[in-house]
C-alpha cells in the first residue's frame, strides 16, 4: 500500500519589491497614486521599495491588500 504525498495548494508568496510592482500594475496605480494611498509623501518611497532598496514589511503588504480590496471593481 502506497500513500500519496499531500501537497499544500497554498504557496507562500514572496513579498518584495517585485510583488509591490505587480500589485501596482494589477491595481492600475501609478507610483504617485500608490504613494498617496499608502501615506507616503513622495513616489520615491515606492521606487525604493520596488528596487529592493527598502524591504516591504508586513504592514505595507497588508495596506496594499486592503487598498486593493476596497478599490472599485472597474479598475
Amino acid at each position: 500500500m502506497t500513500t500519496k504525498k499531500k501537497t499544500n495548494p497554498v504557496v507562500a508568496e514572496t513579498i518584495d519589491g517585485a510583488w509591490l510592482r505587480r500589485w501596482r500594475e494589477r491595481t492600475g496605480l501609478t507610483a504617485d497614486q500608490a504613494a498617496e494611498k499608502l501615506g507616503f509623501a513622495h513616489r520615491n518611497s515606492i521606487v525604493k521599495f520596488e528596487s529592493g532598496e527598502r524591504p516591504v514589511d508586513k504592514r505595507l503588504e497588508l495596506a496594499c491588500r486592503w487598498i486593493e480590496a476596497t478599490l472599485p471593481s472597474s479598475r
